[in-house]
C-alpha cells in the first residue's frame, strides 16, 4: 500500500490521464442509458484534471538533470500557461457561470434544471436521478424572451422529443 502511494505520488501525471480516459468512458456509458453527469461534477472533474496535469507537468520538468532544458521547459509552461488563460479567459467564464443547476419541483415532480442566460433566459428540465446524475432527454424547456421576468413559454416534450407549447405565447 505505502509502494502504490508512492509510486502515484512521482506519476500523478499518468494517473490524471488515465482518470480522464475512465471519466470519459463513464460519462459515454451514462450517455448510452440515457443519463449524464450534473453539471457541477463536470466543474469539479475539470478542475481537478487541469490540477492534476498541471502538477504533473511541473514533476516532470522537476526530474530533467540538465539545468538548462528544465529552466526552458519551465519558461514553455509558464507561457503556454499564460496564452492559455488568455484564450481560455471567456470560454472557462461561460463554463462556470454562464449556467446553472437546480433542482425544482413542477406538479409534484422532481426535475433536473439547467438555466442558460447570455441575451435570453432558457431553462431546460431534465429527469432528476440522484445530486450527481440526471436524465438527458429534455422533458420541458421555459423560455423568457429577452429575459423578461412574466410567465415563460413552456414546451413540454414526450419520450420521442415532440414538443407542444402549454402555457405562453409560443408556437
Amino acid at each position: 500500500m505505502i509502494k502504490a502511494l508512492k509510486w502515484g505520488k512521482q506519476h500523478i501525471f499518468s494517473i490524471t490521464i488515465f482518470v480522464i480516459i475512465g471519466f470519459v468512458l463513464l460519462s459515454g456509458s451514462l450517455a448510452l442509458l440515457h443519463l449524464r453527469f450534473r453539471v457541477f461534477v463536470y466543474q469539479v472533474f475539470v478542475v481537478i484534471a487541469l490540477l492534476g496535469i498541471l502538477i504533473g507537468i511541473i514533476q516532470l520538468i522537476r526530474r530533467q538533470s540538465n539545468k538548462a532544458a528544465r529552466a526552458a521547459a519551465y519558461i514553455a509552461t509558464v507561457a503556454v500557461l499564460v496564452a492559455g488563460a488568455f484564450f481560455m479567459y471567456l470560454p472557462a467564464v461561460l463554463f462556470f457561470l454562464g449556467q446553472t443547476e437546480t433542482t425544482v419541483y413542477i406538479d409534484g415532480v422532481k426535475y433536473s434544471a439547467h438555466t442558460y442566460e447570455f441575451l435570453d433566459r432558457f431553462v431546460y428540465y431534465y429527469d432528476y436521478k440522484n445530486f450527481m446524475i440526471s436524465g438527458n432527454v429534455l422533458r420541458m424547456e421555459d423560455d423568457y424572451p429577452g429575459c423578461n421576468i412574466g410567465d415563460p413559454i413552456r414546451t413540454v416534450y414526450d419520450e420521442y422529443g415532440n414538443g407542444a407549447v402549454i402555457q405562453g405565447k409560443g408556437g
